[in-house]
């Protein structure tokens, strides 16, 4: 059996190898004729890289560069937002972009703990815009920097497969760019979308009604020990799991975090009791079943179950992917 899943996994990344050449495929850049020094974070070995000069320029198919000029420096403290532009190039001139406003911040836990020079980052533009031809149009998009994956190839290649099956209604976009902050090259970057209430992305809405309303709750284990957050507010609890109440927002007193933590809390007996139709009332079966299966072949470090929870006349909740 494990000879099996290692199969499939090899294989599985091939495809996710020939999705991003597709993805990728219309992009040109500047030709690099000269060696250009580099770092390898995850070891700290210093390297050159060379861009071979092709016959013509429309054959060079590389990523993208997002150069980031910051009032600051964004690698340092994770929490404070910094004044920055964004230039894109080395793409189609249609998705490329100068001196666009906006701010970043850092995010994650681990990635964010276990690097020092190349962190995540988050990005929110002053006014909303598509990245590289994605299909939200929106203020907020990640740089994942794929910290524990030395191929940097698997966060992508989950992403595409993911978006092949059936039952998931929503997976990250997913592009690679060469990353330039304040003029100094920091390596390749995955560009996804930020996790968030959005026609095209979390597709939700919602009610001043609690029972009416559409959640989006996260399990998040680090939000029990997080002294800024209050319990009962910004999460509850579930046994021995910790979620994180994300959406939407509300006053304190609203009742939409007191009926979430019931429903949940409901769902969590009903999976308990092993009774099949009675689970398929309560939970979207399909995409439960779609996101094991990718978490079980792409193994990401930290499992995460992103829930999408309908409380209308058929109350069921509904797993979407959080695979980085």
């Amino acid at each position: 059996m494990y000879k099996i899943e290692m199969l499939l996994f090899a294989l599985l990344m091939i495809v996710g190898l020939f999705l991003s050449a597709c993805n990728q495929g219309n992009h040109t850049s500047v030709v690099i004729e000269e060696p250009v020094p580099a770092t390898d974070y995850n070891t700290s070995n210093e390297y050159d890289y060379y861009i071979e000069t092709p016959a013509t320029q429309d054959e060079v198919l590389v990523f993208p560069s997002l150069y980031i000029e910051a009032d600051g420096e964004p690698f340092v403290e994770r929490e404070t937002w910094i004044d920055s532009t964004f230039t894109l190039t080395d793409t189609s001139e249609i998705l490329e972009f100068e001196g666009v406003e906006g701010r970043i911040r850092g995010r994650g836990n681990s990635t964010w703990r276990d690097s020092n020079e190349k962190r995540p980052l988050r990005i929110r533009f002053d006014d909303a815009r598509s990245v590289l031809g994605a299909d939200a149009v929106s203020r907020n998009w990640i740089l994942l920097t794929n910290h524990y994956d030395g191929s940097l190839m698997r966060n992508h290649a989950a992403f595409n497969f993911a978006s092949l099956l059936d039952g998931l209604d929503w997976t990250p976009s997913s592009f690679f760019v060469h990353l330039y902050v304040n003029g100094g090259y920091m390596g390749v970057f995955q560009l996804t979308d930020e996790r968030e209430a959005h026609p095209k992305r979390i597709s939700v809405s919602e009610s001043p009604d609690p029972a009416v309303s559409e959640y989006i709750i996260v399990l998040n284990r680090h939000s029990a020990v997080d002294d800024s957050l209050t319990e009962g507010v910004d999460f509850f609890n579930i046994g021995l799991r910790t979620y994180d109440y994300r959406w939407p927002p509300v006053d304190e007193g609203s009742g939409h975090v007191e009926y979430v933590q019931s429903f949940m809390h409901m769902v969590d007996e009903t999976i308990q009791s092993q009774d099949f139709s009675a689970i398929s009332k309560v939970i979207d079966v399909d995409s439960f079943v779609d996101s094991y299966i990718v978490h079980e072949l792409f193994c990401p470090v930290g499992v995460g179950w992103f829930c999408q929870i309908t409380s209308t006349q058929l109350k069921f909740c509904t797993c979407l992917q959080q695979l980085w």
